[in-house]
């Protein structure tokens, strides 16, 4: 994938969001973290790309695969502050919601569970606060 991305990138091809989550997707699958970090590195410094939610969710699994708890809890709580605004909230939190408690982070996963029953609360979140 860096092969094709260098060479998009020689021939003047402006990579966006598009190309750059496969290869965040293909690094978090492999557990490269390096890879990872520089993918986001360039993802958060162009305006244009940006990460959002997806993105960061990606990244927050491979750091929790990595054993990296503490980066992915750092992730997590961007994820929130994004989706919080975002039309499709209520999947992105119950996604923070579960990742919350493989993390061990009680006191989140009930402060999450909390703003949902307020608004509104899937079977998924059930299920979550099962976990």
């Amino acid at each position: 994938m860096d092969a094709i991305a260098n060479e998009m990138e020689n021939a003047g091809f402006y990579q966006d969001k598009y190309s750059f989550t496969p290869r965040l997707r293909a690094y978090a699958a492999t557990g490269n973290i390096e890879g990872l970090k520089k993918i986001m590195e360039i993802m958060e410094a162009d305006s244009r790309v940006g990460m959002d939610c997806e993105t960061y969710l990606i990244a927050t699994n491979a750091f929790l695969k990595a054993g990296l708890g503490e980066k992915s809890f750092e992730l997590l709580k961007k994820v929130e502050k994004m989706a919080i605004t975002t039309k499709g909230r209520h999947k992105t939190l119950h996604t923070v919601l579960y990742t919350y408690a493989k993390l061990g982070k009680k006191g989140e996963v009930d402060r999450i569970w909390k703003f949902l029953k307020k608004e509104k609360i899937y079977n998924v979140g059930c299920r979550n606060m099962i976990i």
